[in-house]
């Protein structure tokens, strides 16, 4: 594989999933800025915005002459909307104090960037002991400096890290729990291209994936997927939930944290990337499956809908019948299995009950629910039947009641649970 996709001395091409990633990027950012400033009290808030591989800035579309601008421009731009619309909603002045940590290896693309920036009007912003902060750099090698600044600022501010390798092993996981260790208000949005990995799979590529990265490459290796002479037909999925599970085991350093896996489509319909935001924080989780529903028609899973999304194993095998793809037909089956699975899982696990906060944090890395899809289901006559909700002081709430974070969601006792 290529160590770089662009060709920056020429004004490089970029294909329209990668223009729907930054779409993605945009949105992801402006909603979850104006979730954290909802309260008109909070007059000021700080952020820090690192782009580990920032690229040139400026692309020409390959589907015509059209430019397209890159990540660093549109986390520029959707900070700014994200500030200008919280200070609609306010009388006193209000500030989105962000930094920007813009890091590019390639000379070439770092060149470019700077004059994007420039051309965009940014130049009085960067590298002048302002707010954005331009690198020629491998990423691997500046992260802890930029780390170590932004804890310098405020070592509990949110900080956002866009890691959008072209591959698969430009990350270390070593670096990746470095992040979650010092910054607790960090979220990252990590590209891996699991098909680049498993279209070349073998021992080798493997250990030299696992010498670049610290990923756990063992259980792979124990299930002989890498072997093309014996593995089933159907060995893609199993290798999928193989990385899966140990990708998200190796981010978090304590192994508690929030994650979303899916895929980018390519034009052609096609899974060919994951997508993995990894984050500590169910607010940030929340917001991001939002824009995975918003954003539907680009994004697919192979599980299930529910709560079971990845039937405990990373992916189910059976691809044909658990194709995910974020529509109106998901939607009413992932309603549907919420409406069964919600009391099963109360009276089979939560007897003594479980808060409902508590309840969507649990469930928050096995479903591609929204909270209010399952506020919907709690709607439900087959779900509140088998269930009460009671406040924090033991009074039941009615059935067309919604339950509120601190209630407590308990078994009916007076109904049989049927399997």
């Amino acid at each position: 594989m290529p160590k770089n996709q662009y060709d920056y001395k020429n004004q490089p091409l970029i294909g329209y999933h990668s223009v729907i990633k930054h779409k993605i990027l945009r949105d992801y950012l402006k909603a979850y800025i104006e979730t954290l400033t909802r309260n008109v009290r909070i007059d000021n808030f700080k952020l820090a915005v690192v782009d580990g591989f920032a690229g040139g800035g400026k692309y020409r579309a390959d589907w015509g002459s059209e430019t397209v601008y890159g990540s660093p421009i549109n986390i520029l731009e959707a900070c700014n909307e994200a500030a200008i619309k919280a200070q609609s909603i306010r009388l006193k002045p209000f500030l989105l104090d962000t930094k920007f940590y813009f890091v590019e290896e390639d000379k070439a693309g770092y060149q470019l960037l700077n004059s994007t920036l420039i051309e965009k009007g940014y130049a009085e912003r960067v590298n002048n002991d302002s707010d954005i902060y331009l690198f020629n750099d491998d990423f691997k090698l500046k992260v802890f400096e930029i780390v170590d600044d932004i804890k310098k600022r405020s070592a509990t501010a949110r900080s956002f890290f866009l890691l959008d390798q072209y591959g698969y092993s430009d990350v270390p996981f070593s670096q990746i729990n470095h992040i979650f260790s010092e910054l607790p208000g960090a979220e990252i949005l990590l590209t891996f291209n699991v098909d680049a990995l498993l279209n070349y799979l073998n021992e080798k590529n493997l250990r030299d994936f696992h010498r670049n990265t610290g990923f756990n490459i063992e259980p792979l290796l124990d299930s002989g997927l890498h072997n093309k002479d014996t593995r089933p037909h159907d060995w893609r999925l199993a290798a999928q939930a193989i990385l899966h599970k140990n990708l998200i085991n190796g981010c978090f350093p304590d192994g508690h944290g929030h994650h979303t896996t899916f895929y980018i489509r390519s034009t052609g319909g096609h899974g060919d990337y994951w997508l993995v935001h990894l984050s500590r924080n169910i607010t940030a989780r929340n917001v991001m499956v939002d824009i995975h529903w918003l954003h539907g028609n680009h994004f697919v899973h192979y599980g299930s809908s529910g709560l079971d999304m990845y039937n405990l194993r990373g992916f189910n095998l059976k691809a044909d019948s658990d194709f995910f793809g974020f529509n109106a037909d998901a939607r009413t089956s992932t309603l549907n299995n919420l409406y069964c699975q919600i009391p099963k899982l109360i009276h089979d696990h939560h007897r003594d009950g479980i808060t409902f906060q508590n309840l969507q944090i649990e469930q928050a890395n096995y479903t591609p629910a929204r909270s209010a899809d399952i506020l919907e289901a709690f709607q439900s006559y087959d779900v509140r039947r088998e269930i009460l909700v009671m406040s924090p002081d033991g009074k039941l709430r009615g059935s067309k009641t919604l339950p509120k974070p601190s209630d407590i969601i308990l078994p009916n006792p007076q109904l049989h649970f049927l399997i």
